[in-house]
This record gives structure tokens, sequence and C-alpha cells, in this order.
């Protein structure tokens, strides 16, 4: 089974599946009391700060002593199920001389997490983190560096992230504020936000989707007002679907997490979200207090640590002598309601604090803490007490997926009996929720489509008198698949994204998943920006992706290109071009000139308007001069009209002049039209030429004449 440890401020609870029978038998020991099977000696000779169970039975412990029944271990031990220490792992895990353990992890392999004051693990520089094998031996893929620069008082998994916390300001020389989240080889997983936090975090749970419970006295994260409880998304960020209002009076000290996904808290607090709640309170996924929850008058001081046993009880240890009236003297278990457990017999209890709880697979209790007595009798700070009855006959069934994790609601799941006290011969029943209901399916197997997050088969042979209950929990852990790549976005002035055109993702469980902005929609400044939209399925996976959006500013600044042409600098195959007169005051537009260059007619000042798509800027006015032709003082006698021209030109002069040569040159002074002149008038089409501004010579042997003339 999955363990968890506890130290002082720290909880882990990591739920297995239970399994419970219709009818219990009674054992001759009493819930609560002392399992004398687990013979520990003089126990520890310091504090014990974490507790956890192996894969296979064994016990971690973890603390300030240096010895164990009086035997040299210093900071850690492994313990058989009987008490004594494993020598094998004894053999293999040494600290340094004064090392402390004061938090710890089992993970799913049995590998163990250590956390706290040493400097070398097996003789090798491994400073105040390391991950052990179950035979005590160093796991070298866990790479720290320089580790932490001070105490790790926290510890937490899922088997892919882990989290810590504690005194430190550093992780392998980077900055942490006494919380690093770490890739499972023990590098910082640089994709989670570096938190700032008002004050310490105590404790700290991952769930099985990256997401982290953390809990402390702080009452603030990144300068927003989170008090003492938060959740906080895989990339570091706050989840804001978790809202637990004003949160906690005073410190959360232990968080542990129920099958069904609720979330039980402890420490010094007495209101949670301003409604009572003496020093342990059960809160709802979404963060809001579960009022089915009621401790009453609660411990009268500090809970220290938290654990769901498998029978769904929750055991809770800590500085406390009473709890809602009750002495109970630093123990006590409750009901799922969260009223005291009457049939959990501790009698006088212990002497001194309590820190750190586990619960083995048997549902047994183990408890460790400062206390060197229980009920009057020697029990240097560790003790095993029996929890509550467990069934013993008929043997429970043994199922292939105890706890089935599914994509999503709907998926088919295989349930089989592998083992247990079954018989070829025996037949098998499957029902929903109790023996009444309807059958389901018989044989060894059941195959089921579940529609919510839990579902309770009653099953029944054929050989036994009772029915067996297993409860099937259906998690979803895939996180919705994005549609498509998000498009970049470039335009002209601003981009507006309208709320309907938010991007879509597909969930296998829920379906369409709409994005959620990280951002605002409209962008007015040139300049190239990143919108991260979120997708959120609801059941605690999330994926994420990032648009990419450019503004372009329209250039208005307007070249001279010559000769007395200019020309807009802003160049596109999408843009339309206004030109006009400025120089009054207001922009006249001049409806023929719409192209990217512009020659004036006569002298003045002149401004573009440049339109790309829905937007459009103005340049500044600019003074432009207009072709100049020299006239001698003969040049009246050369007439064009129209002037300006569209079709044609008529081209009049003093017959005294005598014959010559028509020339016209455009702005550029390029040759348009030559002729020879036999009249004194002369008509030229101009239908064909450009619009622009031209000039015309006669050039006759008396004399030389130049005018010009404008083509609209």
């Amino acid at each position: 089974m999955f363990s968890f440890f506890s130290f002082r401020q720290c909880i882990h609870y990591i739920f297995i599946f239970s399994v419970w029978l219709g009818t219990f038998v009674l054992q001759a020991q009493t819930s609560g009391t002392r399992d004398v099977t687990f013979i520990t000696g003089t126990g520890t000779s310091h504090m014990v700060n974490a507790l956890g169970v192996l894969p296979n039975g064994s016990v971690f412990v973890g603390g300030d002593f240096d010895t164990y029944n009086s035997q040299p271990h210093v900071g850690l031990v492994v313990l058989s199920p009987n008490g004594s220490p494993d020598s094998t792992f004894s053999a293999n895990a040494t600290l340094n001389t004064g090392a402390d353990v004061r938090s710890g992890f089992v993970e799913a392999n049995g590998d163990i997490l250590i956390g706290g004051f040493f400097t070398t693990v097996n003789g090798s520089a491994m400073n105040k983190l390391a991950r052990l094998k179950p035979n005590g031996t160093l796991d070298n893929t866990f790479t720290v560096g320089t580790g932490p620069n001070n105490e790790v008082s926290c510890i937490s998994s899922n088997g892919q992230k882990i989290a810590i916390s504690g005194f430190f300001s550093q992780y392998n020389g980077q900055s942490k504020s006494g919380f690093a989240y770490l890739n499972q080889n023990g590098t910082i997983d640089t994709n989670f936000t570096n938190s700032t936090w008002s004050s310490q975090i105590r404790t700290q749970h991952v769930l099985p989707n990256g997401k982290v419970i953390v809990g402390g006295n702080f009452s603030s994260f990144q300068n927003a007002p989170f008090n003492r409880i938060a959740r906080l998304n895989i990339d570091g960020s706050i989840d804001t679907t978790f809202n637990p209002g004003s949160g906690a009076s005073g410190p959360v000290e232990a968080i542990a997490i129920q099958p069904n996904g609720k979330i039980l808290i402890g420490g010094s607090f007495t209101s949670i979200n301003g409604q009572v709640a003496n020093r342990v309170a059960r809160l709802n996924q979404n963060g809001s207090v579960d009022a089915s929850f009621n401790v009453s008058l609660g411990a009268n001081t500090t809970v220290r640590a938290l654990a769901v046993t498998v029978t769904g009880k929750i055991v809770v240890a800590g500085q406390f002598m009473t709890f809602n009236g009750n002495t109970v003297n630093f123990i006590v278990q409750l009901n799922q309601n969260g009223t005291v457990d009457q049939n959990f017999q501790t009698g006088t209890g212990f002497n001194g604090s309590t820190h750190a709880l586990a619960i083995q697979q048997d549902n047994k209790v183990l408890v460790g803490g400062a206390f060197t007595q229980f009920q009057g009798s020697s029990s240097p700070r560790i003790i095993r007490l029996y929890g509550d009855s467990v069934p013993s006959v008929p043997v429970v069934p043994v199922f292939s997926q105890p706890q089935y994790t599914a994509t999503c609601f709907g998926d088919t799941v295989v349930l089989e009996i592998t083992g247990g006290n079954i018989s070829p011969t025996d037949f098998w029943e499957w029902r929903m929720n109790d023996c009444q209901s309807t059958l389901l399916d018989t044989g060894l197997v059941v195959k089921f489509a579940p529609q919510s997050d839990t579902t309770t088969f009653a099953v029944k042979s054929s050989g036994a008198a009772n029915c067996v209950t297993v409860q099937l929990i259906v998690a979803d852990t895939v996180a919705p698949q994005i549609n498509a790549p998000l498009p970049a976005i470039t335009a002209y002035c601003n981009v507006s994204i309208l709320p309907q055109d938010a991007p879509l993702a597909t969930d296998f469980c829920v379906g369409t998943v709409v994005g959620v902005p990280k951002g605002p929609l409209s962008y007015t400044a040139p300049g190239n920006y990143k919108l991260p939209w979120l997708f959120d399925d609801g059941h605690y996976n999330i994926a994420i992706d990032t648009q990419y959006i450019e503004v372009l500013a329209i250039d208005t600044a307007v070249n001279y290109v010559g000769p007395f042409t200019w020309e807009a600098a802003h160049t596109s195959s999408t843009a339309t071009y206004q030109w006009g007169e400025c120089g009054t005051g207001q922009f006249v537009a001049l409806p023929n000139d719409t192209l990217q260059a512009f020659t004036p007619g006569f002298v003045g000042q002149y401004a573009v308007i440049i339109t790309e798509g829905n937007c459009a800027d103005t340049s500044s006015c600019v003074v432009m001069q207009a072709w100049s032709v020299s006239e001698n003082a003969n040049n009246n006698a050369l007439k064009i009209f129209p002037n300006p021209a569209t079709e044609h030109i008529v081209i009049g002069y003093s017959g005294q002049l005598g014959t010559g040569t028509l020339r016209v040159f455009n702005a550029n002074g390029k040759l348009v039209v030559e002729e020879k002149i036999t009249a004194n008038q002369l008509e030229v089409n101009t239908k064909t030429w450009p619009k622009g501004v031209y000039v015309v010579e006669v050039e006759t042997k008396n004399s030389k004449l130049s005018q010009r003339v404008v083509k609209l």
C-alpha cells in the first residue's frame, strides 16, 4: 500500500482502496490499545518526526534520535513488522554523526525520500535531501546538487513530482523561498513559478494531477491575500477553482486527503472562512467548508498530524489534551462526521505530544512523537496501536483493480476476483450498492461503465453468508487535448479577439472545453504579445497554449522621391491611399490622388490617409513644391487649354514665331510627345497620359516657349 509521513507540521495521506464486509467479526484486541507484538524495547533516544509503511510491511522511522533500542541508528531506521531493525537497511543507510531526519515520504515502489539536517548519506555528500532504496542504498539517479541551504521539514510526492518545504532560501544555488517543486530525478521543475509566500509553508500534498495543496502560517501568495491554505496549479500559479474564502484563522499544520477527494486540515486555527472549526476541519474539493463534518469543541490546542484509516475513520495527533470535552491525551479517532469515535479506547493515552502517524494495511496505527509512556507503561517515542476491527471471515476476495483510473466516465472497467477465500465451485453475484439491488453480473469478472466518481459493488459468493462490498473510484487524469495550434495574429493598429472566438479543446470526459484567456483580449499599442489560454476540464486537469499576437503600426512617413514627386513610406498590397490638402487646417481630399506616389499641381501643404482594413492613419502635413516653368517675356504667346486637362489639350501660339517643334515631357523629364508644328494651333490627345504634371515646349527658329500642364 502507499503510506504517508508526518513531521510536526507535515502530514501526507495517499489513500488505498478499501473493502468492507456487510458483517464484521471483532478481533480480540480493542481498537486504540497497544499492539504488544510490536516490540520497540527502549525505543528511540529522541523525538520521532516521520513514519511510513513500505510495500513489504516494514516501518520507516525518522527523527532526531541517535539510537533505537539502545543500538546506534542516527536519524533513521527501518523496522520489521515485529519492531526489530532491518539489518540490511541499517548496514547500508548511514547518516553523518548528529544528523536529524525531520521529514520523509515512502513512494509506491518503496523508495524513501528523507529531508532534514544531514550532509552525508552512506558516506556520499547529500545535503538535507536524499532518496534511499528499500534496502538503504543511496538512489544515485536522484540528483540535488548542493541541495537546500537549510532544513527540509516537509516532503510530498505523487510519483512524478516532488514538493519540499522548510526553512531554506535556496535549492542547488537557485533562490527558493521555503518551497521547491522538483522533478522525479531531484532537479528543479523550471515550468513551476518560484512562489513567494509571506511566511512559512508547514505542510503540503501533491495531488495525482500535479497540483499542490499547501498549508502553513502565510497570509499572502505573490502579494495576493491567501490565509494559510491554498492550492497551486502545475505551473505554480494559484488555482482559482479552490476558494477557501478568508482561509484559516491560525496556522495549518497537517493535510490529509480522503478517498473521495475531500481535504482534511489540522492546526491551531479556530475558524475557516469565518466558520467555527476548532483545529480540525474538512474542505470540499473547491475549498469550501464541508458542513457535514463538525468537531464541535474540537482540540484544545494544536493538531500536528492526521491520517485516514482503512475503514475511513480519522486519526488525529498533536499537543492537545482534550477533544470536544473528552480527555484523550494527545490522540483521538473521529468518525466520518467529525464526532469522537468512542470505540477507540486509549485510556490515559500518552504522557507527551504526538507528531507522526501512519496506517498499516491491516488498519493498525503507528504513532511517533516526544512521549515516553502510553497508558502508564514505557513506550519511548514510538508505538503501534490496534485500529478498527477488520473482517476475519469470510476472507475478503482480492480484486484485480481495487482502484481504477479511467480516462473518463463511461469507459469500461473490468474488475476481477483474483484471490482470497474463493472456490471454483462458488457462484458470484455482482450488484450495485447492496445485495438487495438488481443483479448486475455473475462470475469472477464484472464489466461496468461508471457514470460518476465512485461506484460501490456488492459481491456475494455462494460460499459466504454475507455480501462483500468494494468501492470503485474513477479518476479523470487526462488533460484536455487542444483541437488545433493557436494561429498567430498579425494586424495593423489593433487586435481584438471576441469572446465567442475563444479556442476550443476536447476532453475525453467532458467533451468540448472552451479556452479561458489569461490576459487581455484587446491590444492597441504596436508590439508583440503572448496570450495564454487555459483549458480546464473541471477535474483538476488543465492544458495551456499560447497565442502569439503582433500589432503593426502604419508608417506615416512621406518621402521625397523627385522630381516634384512624394511617396508614402508605407508599402502594402492591401493598403489604400488618399492624398489631400491640409494647409487650411482641414484635410481636403483630392479625389483622383489615390496612389502611393503623389505629384502636386500647386505649391502647398499636403498629407495622405493610409488605410489597412479597418485601420487608418494620417501623415503629417508636408510642404511640397510644384513643377515650376521659366517663362520668357514672349511666353504669353503660348496658350494651353483646358489646364488641368483630362482627354485633350489645345496648344496655340502666335503665328509670328513661325513653324517649329512641339515636345511634351513628364515630371521625370522623359519625352512623351514630339511633333512638327506647321500651324499656330494644335490639338493633342492626353487621354492615355498618366496623371501628373507635364511640361509643354514649343521651339521655333525665333523662340523657345515652355508651360506646364496638369493631367487629371
